[in-house]
């Protein structure tokens, strides 16, 4: 059984963290048996949550990394059955997750207004 080490919730959510809140959702969405244990992150291998000890021994820190471990791990893909508008939604969100901006933050940047008659 996989065993998620996080932070407890609070008001009905997952976790106070959003990244052990990210894999708790996945780890239902997926239907994957999974019990959590909360402690001290201290003792975790990067020194904060959410790190898993997966059922075969590994042991995987970092949401996104996790994620990715169990996505390889999986027969079909999380994503199978969506359409290339809720695809492309999925990446922005993951890329706003990451910082990064997202294409329409960096065209809007470049495109300035400049007042009538300048140029």
């Amino acid at each position: 059984m996989i065993k998620l080490h996080s932070f407890p919730g609070r008001w009905g959510l997952e976790s106070l963290s959003p990244f052990a809140m990210k894999v708790e959702v996945y780890l239902k969405a997926r239907k994957l048996p999974y019990e959590t244990s909360y402690g001290n992150p201290r003792g975790a291998p990067k020194q904060k949550v959410p790190w898993v000890a997966d059922a075969d021994g590994t042991i995987i820190a970092d949401s996104s990394a996790i994620l990715a471990h169990f996505e390889k791990k999986s027969k079909t893909p999380f994503d199978e059955g969506m359409d290339e508008n809720a695809r492309a939604r999925a990446h922005a969100i993951k890329a706003a997750d990451r910082g990064e901006p997202s294409t329409s933050s960096r065209s809007t940047r470049r495109c300035r207004r400049t007042p009538a008659g300048r140029r």
